[in-house]
């Protein structure tokens, strides 16, 4: 019973918050098909979608295309162009630009492999052995009635349904129902339907990619007189720009390839910028390089022009930077023997800074981007950035007016944050429908609702009852009394007990003895 019990309250709550859409609920259930969203989801998976009022970047959602449904990543875009979508095992963004009126809902569950029962169980076969199978256990379960005998007499009392601890179990479940669905609609009223919230939106990117080469000292290891040319691995993820800060104050760049101090003459650095934003752009801009030649953050720095000031138009610009480095090793040599601190190492910095101005969609631009090239070199070996491609997303916060979640107290903050309105609603919702389930079950346990007689006048007046198997009364007058109540009354007012015997004929006696009289009410077996 307290199983099916709780899968009762299993498949309310299913029916309130992960209900399908075609039967007017949130949720949709996608099978996930392909290799496209590994390994966030694998083919063959379930993934549970709820629809939202708004979608974020970096959401996993499911959308409607032509054909079909595709649950995809959003990477980019805004609810009136449409979002830019991508598989997390893609490369390259989809062609579909989903707007929110094509969006499902977002993934809030993935249950692995569990789209394969659910193909299974779409088949006829399968169908149908599940609805028998459901049929055989209803009828198992099903209560035994007892045989009757003609006239409609049952041949005896039977066995007592147990619907009352079923209901007593309803009653205590209800109760707690009324306690968690009022305190959630407590805390619910207590907040506000709205709240102010920033909202950071992207803007723009600014992109720089690097490539070079190195001219050497033809020789044995370099016949041709040149390293490289090195470029940019297709699809690499852009990290973080290091910042412009001081020597030895930042990260130390990650390692790339590595060429002999003795060998090398000239570094040939090719910068490729571009700004990227999904909405039109008018831009101008200009672009220049510096090379930084030092030893640390508590040794010394020297700044040396490479590249001009130079113009140029639109949101993307490619130019070259020189290092000479017979140039780079004359300035370390002229300050070692100023100061005679020899550190042995050093830091070459190839810092391209490109301005640009105008606007990206109806926000003005006046921003810089400095995406430093770190080469370390020593007496024997010169190793040169291993990070070819640079990134730095640029975004405004707003504040934005929203419908407020709810936050809830203690050890539950965060458990569960639902829209304030939708707690509302079922905090509400739930303690009514809690406390009509508890007075049903009250009217079982405490009336006898939905029982017969017997287990009516049990339910009310079991308390002064007791039940006998037999009863030797010897010769004695009896008196009946119309109804079950006037014989409770009476045993009320003489402070007796009601004896129950159930007959052999099926009939129900219940009767007090006092001083020689015997006060009986008889329950015929056909109204029991």
């Amino acid at each position: 019973m307290r199983a099916g019990l709780f899968g009762v309250l299993a498949l309310f709550g299913w029916f309130l918050f992960l209900r399908p859409g075609f039967l007017g609920g949130p949720a949709g259930y996608i099978i996930v098909s392909g290799p496209s969203m590994e390994p966030t989801l694998y083919e063959k998976d379930l993934a549970v979608v709820l629809a939202q009022d708004e979608y974020a970047l970096g959401d996993v959602v499911a959308f409607r295309v032509e054909g079909g449904i595709v649950i995809h990543r959003i990477v980019g875009g805004d609810p009136q162009a449409g979002y830019i979508t991508r598989g997390d095992n893609r490369e390259s963004p989809d062609m579909w630009r989903p707007k929110p009126a094509d969006i499902v809902g977002r993934l809030v569950l993935r249950l692995p492999g569990a789209g394969r029962w659910l193909e299974w169980l779409r088949e006829p076969p399968a169908f149908s052995a599940l609805a028998s199978g459901l049929a055989a256990a209803s009828l198992a379960t099903a209560e035994p009635r007892p045989p009757r005998r003609r006239g409609g007499r049952r041949a005896g009392p039977g066995p007592v349904r147990p619907l009352p601890d079923l209901a007593w179990g309803v009653l205590i479940v209800a109760g707690l129902g009324v306690l968690a669905f009022g305190a959630l609609a407590f805390f619910a009223f207590r907040q506000p339907l709205r709240e102010q919230v920033p909202v950071e939106r992207a803007r723009y990117e600014h992109s720089a990619a690097f490539s070079y080469v190195v001219q050497v000292q033809p020789s044995f290891l370099y016949p041709e007189g040149i390293f490289g040319p090195v470029r940019p691995t297709p699809g690499a993820r852009p990290p973080a720009v290091l910042p412009p800060s001081p020597f030895g104050n930042r990260p130390q760049p990650p390692s790339g390839a590595a060429v002999f101090t003795r060998l090398a003459r000239r570094l040939e650095l090719d910068v490729d910028y571009a700004l990227r934003s999904d909405l039109p752009a008018e831009l101008t801009g200009r672009y220049w390089a510096v090379v930084e030649v030092g030893s640390g953050a508590q040794g010394w720095v020297r700044t040396l022009e490479a590249v001009p000031p130079t113009e140029f138009q639109g949101g993307a610009a490619s130019f070259k930077v020189s290092v000479d480095f017979g140039q780079i090793w004359s300035v370390i040599d002229a300050v070692e023997r100023e100061t005679e601190y020899r550190p042995g190492s050093y830091e070459v910095r190839v810092v391209p800074t490109i301005q640009v101005s105008g606007r990206v969609g109806s926000e003005p631009v006046d921003d810089t981007f400095s995406p430093p090239f770190t080469l370390r070199l020593d007496r024997a070996r010169i190793i040169l950035d291993g990070e070819l491609v640079r990134s730095e997303p640029r975004a405004v916060t707003e504040v934005a007016i929203r419908e407020a979640r709810l936050r809830l107290p203690g050890p539950l903050a965060g458990a569960w944050n639902p829209p304030v309105n939708e707690a509302r609603t079922v905090g509400l919702a739930g303690a009514l429908i809690s406390l009509a389930v508890g007075g049903l079950a009250g009217a079982v346990v405490f009336l006898g609702l939905g029982r017969g007689e017997v287990g009516r006048i049990q339910a009310r007046y079991g308390s002064a009852i007791v039940t006998v198997s037999g009863a030797d009364l010897r010769e004695g007058q009896v008196v009946r009394v119309a109804s079950m109540p006037d014989l409770v009354r009476l045993a009320e007012r003489q402070g007796q007990v009601i004896l129950h015997q159930a007959l052999p004929s099926g009939d129900h006696r219940y009767f007090i003895p006092m001083d020689g009289v015997v006060y009986e009410y008889v329950l015929p077996a056909r109204e029991d």
